[in-house]
Order: C-alpha cells, then structure tokens, then sequence
C-alpha cells in the first residue's frame, strides 16, 4: 500500500471530513473511492451528495428551496432592508407597543390576552 501526501485548506480539510463522515466514509476511504473510479471510468466519476432535503425546505406550491434560491432570497431582503424598502423591526411580544408597531393596523384582538398576561 502506498501512502500520497498533499497540503489542503484546514477548513476545506474539516469540512470533507465533516460531509465524507455523513456518508458513513473516512477520508482515505473516500478519496481511494474516487482514485479508483477515476481509473476504472478514465474521468472525473461521479457527484457524492449528502440529501439535506425535508418538509421545511418546500415552498407553499412544492417547489424545492434549495440552498442557493435560500442565500439569494436572503440578499434580496437584505439589499431592500439596506435601501429602507423593508423595515426591519424586533418584536417583544411581551411588549404591546413593540407587538403594535410590528402589525400596525392589522387587527389580530383574538390574540390580544396573549399579549396581555
């Protein structure tokens, strides 16, 4: 057996052996996986995923919300929140004034002893 050497980004180093453990793989056992398919396929081989998908990350249509459409809506809203377009306010839902401000004229008295213990 021969032993191969190489330098790798710490962070890039911990985050495959983060995601090859998820896999129920070591580090030597995957990238022996991938030398092998290299050589038996004479190409890059293959894509290995870990499935990250649930119930939450469905959109109300069922459309899937990938991780991309995630980190683009969350720029989106930024770059809005950062012109004033949206306003970004914290809600004490202890607090009537903060809870009031948040809907402003939105009429949720149903909820009102919620707010009021």
């Amino acid at each position: 057996m021969a032993t191969i050497t190489f330098n790798v980004d710490e962070k890039l180093k911990q985050e495959a052996s983060e995601l090859y453990s998820r896999m129920g793989l070591d580090m030597s056992s995957a990238l022996r996986l991938f030398m092998t398919q290299s050589v038996n396929l004479r190409r890059i081989p293959f894509e290995i995923k870990v499935p990250e998908v649930d119930e939450t990350m469905f959109d109300e249509n069922g459309v899937l919300i990938t991780r991309e459409r995630q980190l683009d809506t969350k720029k989106w809203i930024s770059d809005f929140a950062d012109k004033g377009i949206i306003p970004t306010v914290t809600v004490d839902p202890k607090n009537p004034e903060s809870v009031k401000q948040f809907f402003e004229d939105e009429d949720f008295s149903e909820y009102e002893d919620m707010f009021n213990d």
